[in-house]
């Protein structure tokens, strides 16, 4: 039989308790989805007569990673999408009223089952965590490219399930607002990196060596191509050499349904350099997101009516 590689459809679920698997019935609308295994394979070459492989290597942990691409997308009822949503918390936000802001306490953090269907074959990663990188293109979709890791188990034939996704569509980057500081400022491109550290929590009592994944630390990152400005409207050198912070707000809807305000308090300059769009002097800029005192608070996403 002949398998198709663009008959893929994935779904997820959070775990009741962490690194058990949950059978997923949450629909992701996912592009570009890879899963496999990165287990290390021990070799096993002991002194003897001969040269080469004179013994059967055998595999370490039991591991796997799962990366794709999803769109920004709310359900047309100023909620997130529910399978965005549930990968969200997989890559350490926390959720209340739609307001998605991430958490550093590991008791609270959710793992998740991901189950990946490839025109018949099932693949399943249970205890995932993940990373999550946010970016855009004007004019075009806002994406979320995950990775997760998680506990690899061996593939199973099974049919793919019928998908009923959700039918809203996703906001394009045009139409928005994005203020730095409170100054409207002009970009083609934007991204943003959650930076998540995420590890295993080793466990020889665990038939994959490991228990789950886990979020050990987070290093949240912007990148953006804004156009330059006189010192007196927006001084990117100045707030840069001052190590200044200043608030980041993007706003972003889907077509008479969603909109998404994303807000970074404390955002600042790591590096300005000049640069060149079509003619146009630009700068790119790399930046970082500050916590305050309180901490957990550099970054929230907030789904509302448009």
């Amino acid at each position: 039989m002949t398998l198709l590689s663009r008959k893929k459809t994935i779904r997820t679920l959070q775990e009741t308790t962490k690194g058990t698997a949950v059978t997923s019935n949450i629909e992701v609308m996912a592009y570009d989805v890879k899963i496999g295994p990165d287990s290390e394979f021990i070799a096993r070459r002991p002194g003897g007569s001969f040269f080469g492989n004179t013994a059967q290597g055998v595999l370490g942990l039991r591991t796997g990673t799962c990366a794709f691409r999803s769109e920004m997308r709310g359900t047309g009822s100023d909620t997130m999408d529910l399978g965005l949503a549930n990968l969200l918390l997989g890559c350490g936000f926390a959720v209340s009223a739609q307001t998605y802001t991430l958490s550093s306490v590991l008791a609270t953090q959710k793992c998740l089952t991901l189950t990946v269907w490839e025109d018949g074959v099932k693949k399943i990663l249970s205890g995932c965590m993940g990373n999550l990188k946010l970016s855009g293109e004007v004019g075009k979709t806002m994406d979320c490219n995950f990775e997760f890791k998680g506990n690899w188990a061996a593939p199973t034939d099974e049919a793919m399930p019928s998908v009923t996704p959700n039918t809203q569509l996703p906001p394009i980057l045009k139409a928005g607002t994005l203020t730095i500081g409170g100054t409207a400022v002009q970009i083609s491109k934007f991204e943003l990196d959650l930076g998540n550290t995420v590890e295993y929590r080793q466990d020889v009592n665990a038939a994959t060596g490991n228990a789950h994944a886990i979020i050990t630390d987070r290093d949240v990152t912007v990148s953006m191509d804004p156009e330059a400005k006189l010192v007196a409207t927006h001084d990117f050198y100045g707030l840069w050499l001052a190590g200044t912070e200043a608030a980041l707000s993007l706003v972003f809807t889907s077509p008479g349904a969603d909109k998404f305000t994303l807000t970074l308090p404390k955002l600042q300059y790591k590096e300005v350099q000049p640069g060149d769009r079509g003619g146009l002097y630009i700068y790119d800029i790399n930046a970082q997101a500050n916590a305050s005192a309180t901490g957990d608070d550099e970054l929230s996403l907030v789904v509302a009516a448009a």
